[in-house]
């Protein structure tokens, strides 16, 4: 047999072997007897693949979530926080078990699986999700909010049910080789607490607000019991050693997740304007920044970061709290960059749809021609919108009206009617959120009496009327669409301080390198956050003559910066100068040390350097 036919066969025996060792993967491993330290046998880990997965199902949980409760107003954010401290915590608890005790065998992989199962129910159930309409869950919105809250409980319940199983087999299979269980008694302990308290949130009827209370106190007093086990177990301390290389990978992983829902909302945000024929050059501008602002998030929180690089337990838990108020900011702050962005495609469709329609009806009175650019805009835009009847035959319909001897109904007050109806389309093409009382005014619209009588202060009466209608009609929702953005300098700002905070808990390099960066990003952190003062004051504007003239002489400050197109380019500005400032900062400090400089300093200088 030649040298090629023997290499050939031990290969294939090898991967024989290879294969038949796979085929035999124990269904429960068994822990190291090593007291406090690693609790299993390195490479029986779970494979980082199963994390990714289960990451996964977050991300679609959480951008579900999201596509049906947009935090475009501040009544939304917390509606927006009582479910992400939810999802949050589950996946926080359940990745404290897992880079403790997850192992590559057959039980941990049919865990992840009922895990996955949990996760996409509770998500799935979310869709109604306000725990502030839960009270009298008989009808409408009332019982779809009680139902939704009812099956995120049971759903919760389960999945801390099947968390503490998983301890308690841990603990079982610990007990076996003789390694201390006292921290899986407390995690036990609450995760049971935690179970009891959201069966009996989700069991209690709803028919007083004492017990409406008690419902939501109950869920989130589980949560808090969790919290307090999590503390405890610092203070006693762990039975088995923390691996500080996966805290990071695994909340590495989640901000990554969060920025990516930011890109994904952002893209959404970016083919409604393009596909709502909003493709001016302010809309443009927004994307390219908000997209600028994201990636330079992305260079705060990880450039240079190292999970290896290892830490004590008390940094990594300070490190790890961090993470929940840091995640819930950055989808505040991502939420306020697609907001700028609906804000000003808004804006540009409104105005060019009112002027579109005004140019219209008075080509109609004055018996002029159209111009090709306002029927271009009515055949591409106004034309896709769902109109009964459509945009067309309204114009055709006008035009008769216009040109009888005796009209049997007014032109103005049908006009405003008709154009009452393109508005409600105009923000349900934006997926803008109506209120029921914009609903009303649209109703009390068209029971306006249209009929042309003899008496003209009447008649004027009644076009004043419809004009005031839909002046309402347009103003709440613009109203609502532009105050999404008032919370955009404080997150910008708290987001910096947060991410300084984040690496120097992590990071532990010595020297004048440390104050440069992590001193700047908090001192324009701080500047970001007060600029958020300028939200203070009036937050109503006025629409006037029946175009979107917005009035803001009389608003607060935010909304003049939103008027002259600059908020985003403020965040951007302080943004550059924390990235691109320090390492200018860096090099000036570098230049007047010359020489002086021990290779240690130079090479703390360069590294802080490269991570900005």
């Amino acid at each position: 047999m030649d040298t090629n036919t023997r290499s050939f066969g031990s290969n294939f025996l090898a991967q024989g072997a290879y294969r038949k060792g796979v085929s035999k993967r124990p269904f429960l491993r068994k822990p190291l007897r090593e007291e406090g330290g690693r609790w299993l046998k390195e490479g029986n880990d779970a494979s980082e693949w199963v994390n990714l997965f289960y990451d996964l199902v977050v991300v679609a949980v959480l951008t579900v979530f999201s596509t049906g409760h947009e935090i475009n107003r501040p009544a939304a954010i917390p509606i927006f926080l009582s479910f992400f401290s939810i999802i949050n915590w589950i996946w926080s608890s359940q990745t404290h078990y897992d880079i403790r005790y997850q192992a590559d065998d057959g039980w941990h992989t049919l865990a992840k699986g009922c895990q996955i199962m949990t996760f996409v129910f509770m998500g799935a159930a979310a869709g109604n999700w306000n725990p502030g309409l839960i009270f009298y869950g008989d009808t409408g919105t009332y019982s779809q909010a009680n139902t939704s809250f009812t099956t995120v409980s049971v759903a919760f319940a389960v999945s801390r049910a099947f968390l503490a199983f998983q301890y308690v087999l841990s603990a079982w299979n610990g007990h076996r080789v003789g390694r201390k269980i006292q921290t899986h008694k407390i995690r036990i302990s609450s995760l049971i607490i935690s179970t009891i308290f959201s069966i009996i949130a989700a069991a209690l009827p709803n028919n007083s607000k004492g017990k409406c209370v008690a419902k939501i106190t109950l869920l989130y007093l589980g949560i808090g019991a969790e919290l307090i086990a999590a503390r405890l177990e610092f203070v006693f301390g762990s039975t088995t050693h923390e691996r500080v290389e996966l805290v990071g990978e695994r909340h590495g992983a989640f901000t990554l997740i969060i920025l990516g829902e930011g890109f994904i909302s952002l893209t959404r945000a970016f083919n409604t304007a393009l596909s709502e024929g909003s493709s001016n050059s302010v809309v443009y501008a927004q994307v390219f920044m908000s997209i600028t602002i994201i990636y330079l998030l992305f260079g705060f929180l990880f450039t240079r970061f190292d999970p290896k690089e290892g830490i004590n337990n008390a940094r990594s838990a300070m490190w790890q709290i961090l993470h929940f108020p840091l995640h819930f900011n950055l989808l505040l702050l991502l939420a306020a960059l697609v907001n700028s962005v609906i804000c000003f495609s808004l804006a540009g469709a409104l105005t060019g749809t009112i002027d579109n329609f005004s140019s219209f009806t008075s080509s109609i009175t004055n018996g002029t021609q159209i111009t090709q650019s306002d029927q271009t805009f009515a055949d591409t835009y106004l034309s896709t919108l769902h109109l009964q009847p459509s945009f067309e035959e309204e114009i055709q319909y006008l035009t008769e009206l216009n040109n009888e001897d005796e009209p049997t109904d007014d032109f103005a007050i049908k006009s405003y009617q008709y154009l009452g109806q393109i508005m409600i389309q105009v923000f349900n093409s934006y997926e803008i959120e109506i209120e029921d009382s914009v609903y009303e005014r649209y109703n009390e619209l068209y029971e306006v009496n249209s009929t042309v009588i003899p008496d003209t202060e009447v008649l004027s009466e009644r076009r004043s009327e419809a004009h005031s209608l839909l002046i309402e009609i347009i103003q709440e929702p613009s109203s609502a669409t532009i105050s999404g953005v008032l919370w955009l300098f404080p997150t910008a700002g708290i987001a910096l301080i947060l991410a300084s905070l984040r690496s120097m808990l992590w990071y532990r390099y010595n020297g004048i390198a440390h104050y440069i960066v992590h001193l700047s990003w908090l001192l324009l952190g701080l500047i970001l956050s007060l600029l958020g003062l300028l939200d203070i004051g009036n937050q109503n504007f006025e629409i006037k003559d029946g175009g979107l003239d917005q009035e803001f002489k009389n608003t607060n400050p935010m909304y003049h910066l939103v008027d002259a197109r600059v908020p985003l380019v403020m965040v951007l500005v302080i943004y550059l100068i924390a990235n691109y400032g320090t390492i200018f900062l860096l090099g000036i400090v570098h230049r007047i040390k010359g020489n002086v400089w021990s290779e240690e300093e130079e090479e703390e200088e360069e590294t802080a350097s490269n991570r900005v």
